[in-house]
């Protein structure tokens, strides 16, 4: 007798819900965030108005070899009892499908096998679950949750690598996080406020500053020893401009200045400073105005990288090491700090330093420690309240999922593996992604606040060049999102959509939508483009000094007076105007072409012939295979250790969260507008 099959069923799009339990309430989410959209009411009335029984119909089978036999008359036979009078057994709803919505904390038993060993992720979220199965899981299962998550999907579905231009009244702008409650912003302006006041007047010491004179900070900042050559404009037309520390430049959607006479259009688009340094860290401060946005950037001498440097009785330590925080905005003043509002360490620990931080709410910062601690602090009143060992060796990323869920900590170490850690309950609650890996590189850990998840380096135990998403449900099981053609340096993702920046180690910086690709259909085409190329190159010697050969090249610095003639200390090249290509690992391409190649041979040792028309068939299929071959060797590939782009940072504010800063170890900061219309 045939089997049943299941292929005919049409499943709905989003289950319908039940709530039997007169205790369980569903989220309430802001109403300005319910949108009216007909055909999901439609449905969802539709689907609610069946039996409970008719959703088991809904369940999608274990993969099977033996689907293609399948038979449509086995319908019945599925729901008898077996003929030795053994009641059926059910199995594992599986795909991820909410195996129980009749009470918000029937939670599905965890399989327990000896087969399986500790170190396997064998929950209700399976490898294979896709689209809705997938969409139910992760955010399910309140029906208002759901919709969440689709209205996002389908609100940026038409723009697949960069956000919109658009503001969040548009249809499809940028929009505050649906996954706060109204005000939440404003509140927190507020309390800040209040905060600020309360210590102001109960503090024992308080933060002082005052006006700092240019050549006292001239001696406090790192300076570089020259200036910089940079190439930029279109590919076949760039000119070369010169940068000194502290100067910048306006660029047109070109890529040339906004004052060149060849830039014809002279919107500013965005803007190319010169840190003087590396720069390891950069952040927007969240503000309500809209005249100004303020950048602040961690910037280390060039000399603290240097190969071969050596420290020794003989060498001075102190200016080599010495780095500064540099606050840049339209209309820049300069401040100096007399004392700080608070430090914060472990004091009473032998050598055990704080690596890294992150910002739990106005008033609570979460460090790592290089023992493998974290720890949860108090700002105002200074108090350390919590000591957490997630790690056993330094801990290089630790990233909070504010705002919605600011007690989740993720958090990374040099060897070991990817740990997320509930503070509301840090004795229980702890998840790990089930691989170990070795972590060199920080800024690639992020939190997605449209997604609800972390944006991280793919968890590997062998090296990788893919950014993956791992849920806040489901940590310890990742889900590619794109792929680098070089080693990956750092990642951002925007507060106000679900849009991605990966930098690498080839100066390169791509784009994608993630919300689209976690959501990918079968056979759904997806894209990525590269943002811009960053190339840096040092003098192969000492320089002297140098001409301007050119006239219609403009050598002079902005708002400088200096001359032509000056030193350099190398040059950068940035390139722009590429086009998409396609999202996809190489190596599953390769192995889809392989997988074709295999098939080929078999029709062809089968006697089937090539279609009349078709020339050179093989030698198409071999270039694609090279094409293939040589964008993964791209991966081993050793660059200029200046050109990295050291990190990136989507604007978290709402008007300007289109606005993406992009550093680079050459001590290039480009800030751009990626809105698109």
């Amino acid at each position: 007798m045939p089997r049943r099959s299941t292929r005919a069923v049409k499943k709905r799009y989003v289950e319908p819900t039940t709530f039997d339990d007169d205790e369980e309430e569903p989220i309430v989410l802001p109403d300005d965030q319910a949108k009216d959209d007909d055909d999901f009411e439609a449905q969802s009335d539709g689907a609610a108005a069946q039996d409970d029984d008719e959703d088991e119909m809904d369940v999608e089978p274990e993969p099977s070899s033996d689907d293609e036999e399948e038979g449509p008359d086995n319908a019945a036979a599925g729901d008898q009892k077996d003929q030795s009078g053994q009641p059926k057994r059910h199995r594992n709803a599986g795909a991820g499908m909410i195996q129980s919505r009749k009470s918000f904390h029937a939670i599905p038993h965890y399989p327990l096998e000896t087969r399986i060993v500790t170190r396997v992720y064998a929950g209700p979220l399976r490898r294979y679950a896709r689209y809705s199965a997938l969409r139910d899981a992760m955010y399910g299962p309140e029906y208002e949750r759901i919709k969440v998550i689709w209205d996002l999907e389908i609100r940026w579905a038409d723009f697949p690598v960069l956000p919109p231009r658009f503001p969040p009244e548009n249809q499809q702008g940028v929009i505050p996080s649906p996954w706060l409650p109204r005000g939440f912003e404003s509140a927190q302006e507020k309390r800040a406020f209040r905060w600020y006041d309360d210590y102001q007047i109960s503090a024992s010491e308080v933060q002082q500053s005052r006006a700092l004179d240019p050549e006292e900070g001239r001696r406090l900042v790192p300076q570089a020893e020259g200036h910089i050559a940079t190439l930029v404009g279109p590919w076949d037309r760039q000119k070369e401009y010169r940068l000194s520390q502290g100067s910048s430049l306006a660029l047109s959607p070109s890529g040339l200045p906004v004052e060149d006479p060849d830039a014809k259009d002279k919107t500013p688009s965005g803007w190319m400073l010169d840190v003087g340094g590396i720069p390891l860290a950069i952040s927007w401060a969240p503000l309500s105005r809209q005249d100004i946005q303020v950048l602040a950037v961690a910037s280390i001498p060039f000399a603290d990288q240097k190969p071969g440097r050596r420290e020794g009785p003989g060498t001075d330590t102190a200016e080599n090491t010495t780095g500064c925080i540099q606050f840049w905005e339209f209309v820049p003043e300069k401040q100096w700090i007399d004392s700080p509002l608070v430090t914060l360490g472990l004091t009473d620990d032998y050598n055990v330093s704080v690596t890294c931080l992150s910002w739990v709410n106005t008033n609570r910062l979460v460090l790592g420690h290089s023992d493998g601690s974290i720890t949860l602090w108090s700002i105002f009143p200074r108090q350390l309240l919590q000591r957490i060992g997630a790690h056993t060796t330094y801990v290089i990323d630790i990233c909070s999922a504010y705002p919605s869920n600011p007690y989740l900590i993720a958090s990374i170490p040099v060897g070991g593996c990817a740990t997320l850690t509930d503070l509301s309950q840090p004795s229980s609650e702890l998840t790990y992604f089930p691989v170990p890996a070795i972590s060199f590189q920080p800024n690639l850990l992020c939190w997605n606040e449209p997604m609800q998840g972390f944006m991280a380096l793919y968890p590997s135990s062998t090296p990788n060049t893919t950014i993956a998403f791992l849920h806040h449900r489901y940590f310890c099981q990742a889900r590619s999102i794109t792929t680098g053609p070089n080693t990956l340096t750092c990642v951002s993702a925007g507060s106000t959509h679900p849009f991605i920046l990966v930098g690498c180690a080839d100066g390169s910086v791509f784009a994608c939508n993630a919300l689209q690709k976690l959501f990918k259909q079968k056979g759904e085409p997806l894209r990525k483009l590269k943002v811009f190329e960053h190339e840096y190159r040092p003098l192969d010697g000492p320089d002297t000094a140098t001409t301007a050969t050119n006239p219609g090249q403009q050598q002079q610095q902005p708002n400088s007076s200096e001359t032509n003639a000056t030193a350099l200390r190398g040059a950068a090249r940035v390139l722009q105007s590429f086009l998409p290509e396609e999202n996809d690992d190489p190596r599953t391409e390769k192995r889809k072409e392989m997988d074709r190649k295999k098939r080929a041979a078999k029709k062809k040792k089968a006697g089937k012939t090539k279609k009349k028309g078709v020339v050179g068939g093989e030698d198409v299929a071999e270039d694609r295979e090279a094409e293939l071959d040589e964008r993964l060797a791209s991966r081993v590939v050793i660059h200029e250790p200046l050109t990295r782009v050291t990190t990136i940072q989507w604007n978290p504010n709402v008007q300007f969260s289109c606005w993406a800063a992009c550093a680079m170890a050459s001590g290039l900061i480009k800030v751009m507008d990626l809105g698109v219309d």
